[in-house]
């Protein structure tokens, strides 16, 4: 592996942590009303959360070849892949699914387009670095997905726009909807590409996690940040800060900006603070 993907890897892995605990101090923000803007890690004691365990299950599944479906049900059980031994903030359908694996039960409820299966992707950007074709099959099967096409979409889009960044596509290319055009996606998920859009998820109650949870809105609002910053931490504290879901979007962002920009543009007494970097160092990475 060259040094500059090694970078971009673990710029991901850390990014995304860090997105997850910033997020989850902006997220009590939020719900206690407060007008104080997040600006590092630090209050969060580098405790990261669900958004980052969905990443680490996804990383161990493709190391072993089993379902994402059969560690996130571990995760639930006894708390592995968090740094606080906790797992309370999945979405109900993760929940299920997960806890269901194995049997002949399924969710018949319609689905919430919720972004816990956005935060799969970076794992199989990596994983599948020299194998695009299959790793863009595997993003639109994504288990998360729920069988929806919307979701399904979403990801598959999501995985493409990682792997030109992890193979060091400009931030130009990476924003031009003509990178996708080999992509047969929904209008909907075609259209977060438009940056014009200065807000595309109005707060309307920090209260209500609804609209910047949904992949559409999430996606969106990670791209215009993205357009709009110029390294990690701008980007991050910009998000977490604006999103009505800010530890997903965080996350996500996270894993964006940390791919793009690498380790290195990560401030090192950030990464300090992060709780059990074995866990984040044990990620199988591309050869």
């Amino acid at each position: 592996m060259s040094i500059i993907l090694k970078d971009k890897c673990y710029g991901l892995i850390i990014g995304c942590a860090l997105g997850d605990c910033m997020g989850s101090i902006a997220d009590f923000k939020h719900q206690e009303s407060s007008q104080d803007k997040v600006v590092s890690p630090e209050e969060s004691e580098g405790y990261w959360n669900e958004a980052t365990t969905l990443l680490l299950c996804q990383c161990e599944a493709l190391k072993t070849g089993e379902s994402v479906l059969k560690y996130i049900f571990e995760s639930i059980a006894n708390g592995w892949g968090t740094s606080n031994g906790e797992i309370t903030n999945l979405s109900k359908s993760t929940i299920v699914r997960a806890r269901t694996f194995g049997t002949s039960r399924t969710i018949q409820k319609p689905c919430t387009h919720n972004t816990d299966c956005l935060l799969l992707i970076g794992a199989l950007a990596m994983h599948y670095y020299r194998s695009y074709e299959v790793g863009h099959v595997e993003a639109f099967m994504n288990p998360l997905a729920s069988g929806c096409r919307l979701c399904m979409d979403a990801c598959k889009f999501y995985y493409a726009l990682l792997d030109l960044t992890l193979h060091g596509g400009t931030k130009k290319q990476i924003l031009n909807p003509a990178s996708y055009g080999n992509l047969i996606l929904s209008p909907q998920v075609l259209s977060v590409l438009d940056t014009n859009e200065q807000d595309p998820v109005p707060h309307t109650s920090w209260a209500s996690q609804a609209s910047s949870d949904h992949v559409i809105n999430a996606l969106k609002m990670v791209i215009q940040v993205f357009s709009t910053t110029w390294n990690y931490e701008e980007g991050v504290v910009a998000i977490i800060n604006r999103s009505e879901a800010p530890v997903r979007t965080g996350a996500i962002l996270g894993q964006l900006c940390g791919a793009y920009y690498g380790l290195t543009d990560i401030k090192e007494d950030w990464i300090g603070l992060l709780q059990r970097k074995d866990l984040l160092r044990a990620v199988n990475l591309p050869k």
